[in-house]
């Protein structure tokens, strides 16, 4: 029985190759990788500092939380800054490393990366709402 999203989302990803979700090649597969693995290193923790408070599942210290958020939009940025030149994390088209990064931010979206902020990561946005938009992702 697996468990773990990561682990669960690269064993569909492998069950049906020709979907290229991971990737052409094997650089591109562990391209998708290091996307996998960095957002479970570094956007997943912020989690409960920032969400708790805002929908009251926790209390956090408020310093603990603006950190929090000051790290999540420094997360965006980085995202932002690899997209320069392309479209996608990895390769030319959609692949898991999209989805999975794109679903961790997708509750930031809604509550805490307003739309004066996306204006200084407009690479992120138009990413964002590709894969939003896309019917494999909702």
């Amino acid at each position: 029985m697996l468990v773990e999203s990561v682990a669960i989302a690269k064993y569909f990803a492998r069950m049906d190759r020709s979907k290229g979700l991971l990737g052409e090649t094997s650089i591109d597969e562990a391209n998708i990788d290091k996307w996998l693995f960095w957002g479970q290193t570094s956007v997943v923790p912020t989690f409960g500092k920032v969400l708790a408070p805002m929908f009251g599942w926790a209390t956090v210290d408020p310093k603990d939380h603006q950190e929090a958020c000051k790290t999540v939009k420094d997360l965006a940025r980085q995202v932002n800054n690899a997209l320069e030149g392309k479209e996608f994390l990895v390769g030319a088209k959609v692949t898991l490393a999209d989805y999975a990064v794109a679903a961790l931010f997708f509750m930031y979206m809604q509550v805490l990366l307003e739309k004066n902020f996306r204006k200084s990561i407009p690479l992120f946005e138009a990413w964002f709402a590709r894969i939003a938009a896309d019917k494999f992702f909702t």
